[in-house]
Parts: structure tokens; C-alpha cells; sequence
């Protein structure tokens, strides 16, 4: 299995990174939006963590959820955050997130959210809740539909 992380803090990447090894059989990382951009035309993917705070003059998380999404739809996004904002959330929801982890989560939030969004379900920490926007009869079994 191959977990792409894209995020523009390389200690952020690289403590996930570390702290999924034992989940992955290959994990990779983008740290630009160019790298994102490449990796993901070079690469397939299991599943893809991603910032959605990514930080670029051009392009932003949105942006790069929207480019995995149209190159690798059978791979979910599992969103990284800082921000609770229920419309941001939703924003990346209605954008095909699978979905969504607080960077202040312990990191069983996050070893859990993985495991649940690598079998088709809807990966949320206990600070994020969209269950209005969850779509139980998706192909996914609960993944948030991409529109």
C-alpha cells in the first residue's frame, strides 16, 4: 500500500510519515504543490493525506484535493487541518474528501481515521462532524461523494 502525504512542512510530513510507516508499505511526500502535482501524475496511490492549509501563492489544499481526486479517484483524501471551520469542511467534502483530522488530534485519531478510510469509510476526528454532508450509499460505503 502507498500513502502520499502532501503538506508544506517537512517535520509535519515526516513525523506522519513515521508515525504511519508500520500501516504502509511505501509512503511518499510532497512538500510544494509542484511535487504534489508531479507525484501524482508519476504515482499511484492508496491513499492520499493531505494539508488542506497547504500554503502557495498559486495554489492552495483545495487546488491539490481537487487534482487527487481527477488523477486518482479510486484513492481517498484523507484531510489534515489546524482550522475547524465547518464551511471549509464542507467546501472539501463537496470536493470529494474522504475525511478529516485535526492536527491537534492524539495520533490514534489519526492511525484510526486511516484504517477507516482505507476500507471505504468516512474518517472523522471527534472535532469535525459532517454527518449531514456523509452520503451513506456511495460507491465507497459513506465516502463524502466528490461533485
Amino acid at each position: 500500500m502507498h500513502l502520499h502525504i502532501a503538506d508544506d512542512h517537512r517535520g509535519v510530513a515526516e513525523g506522519i510519515g513515521a508515525l504511519l510507516a508500520g500501516q504502509f508499505e511505501q509512503i511518499s511526500y510532497a512538500l510544494s504543490p509542484e511535487e504534489a502535482e508531479a507525484a501524482s501524475t508519476e504515482s499511484t496511490f492508496d491513499l492520499i493525506l493531505l494539508d488542506l492549509d497547504f500554503q502557495h501563492p498559486d495554489r492552495n489544499g483545495f487546488d491539490l484535493l481537487v487534482l487527487a481526486r481527477d488523477l486518482h479517484p479510486a484513492a481517498p483524501s484523507l484531510i489534515l487541518t489546524q482550522f475547524g471551520d465547518p464551511s471549509l469542511m464542507s467546501r472539501a467534502a463537496a470536493l470529494g474528501a474522504a475525511g478529516f483530522v485535526h492536527k491537534d488530534d492524539e495520533a490514534t485519531v489519526l492511525r484510526d481515521a486511516v484504517a477507516t478510510v482505507l476500507v471505504g469509510g468516512a474518517g472523522l476526528s471527534r472535532s469535525h462532524s459532517l454527518e449531514p454532508a456523509m452520503h451513506p450509499g456511495s460507491a465507497r460505503g459513506g465516502r463524502i461523494p466528490p461533485h
